[in-house]
């Protein structure tokens, strides 16, 4: 995980894949995690939101559901496997 902020501080924060689908109001209050992953050779990056109560922190290893934007974001050592 790259970085966690609120949505008032991040750029471009309306237009990201999965921000998009929250209300409008919900989004600069709301705290989202930036996550780079790699899929094949190519180096990407999600901003999904986050709950008040994630304890997850920057630098973590985390899994993320590139197909639902609603899945939590799981620090690898607790994914349910």
């Amino acid at each position: 995980m790259e970085r966690i902020a609120f949505g008032r501080d991040l750029e471009n924060i309306a237009v990201r894949e999965c921000v998009v689908p929250l209300p409008r109001e919900d989004i600069q209050d709301r705290r989202f995690a930036v996550v780079h992953y790699h899929q094949g050779r190519w180096s990407k990056y999600r901003t999904v939101a986050i709950p008040s109560t994630s304890t997850i922190k920057i630098q973590d290893e985390v899994r993320i559901n590139i197909a639902d934007c609603s899945a939590p974001l799981l620090p690898i050592d607790k994914y349910p496997y």
